[in-house]
């Protein structure tokens, strides 16, 4: 069984700005979806940036970007343009 190392203050200082940013960039994302802006970019970012620290973030993002491919295939098929 592998033994917890103990938590140093530059790791809970790096660990308290990642969730700080990532929900920052959640709000402000969340506040362009209905104002003119690139919501949702800004949402992915945040969800990225609290996967640093969080499992349920990186699984939501990893959901996110498959939805992501399936959408630009689809759109790809729709136009005829080439994959890439």
């Amino acid at each position: 069984m592998e033994a917890e190392l103990p938590m140093t203050w530059t790791r809970r200082a790096k660990q308290v700005a990642i969730i700080m940013g990532g929900t920052t960039l959640l709000l402000i994302g969340a506040a362009l979806l209905v104002l003119p802006g690139p919501g949702i970019p800004v949402v992915i970012a945040g969800f990225a940036l609290l996967g640093l620290e969080f499992a349920w973030a990186r699984r939501f993002n990893r959901r996110m970007r498959a939805r992501a491919r399936l959408a630009m295939r689809k759109i790809r098929r729709r136009k005829q343009l080439p994959p890439g």
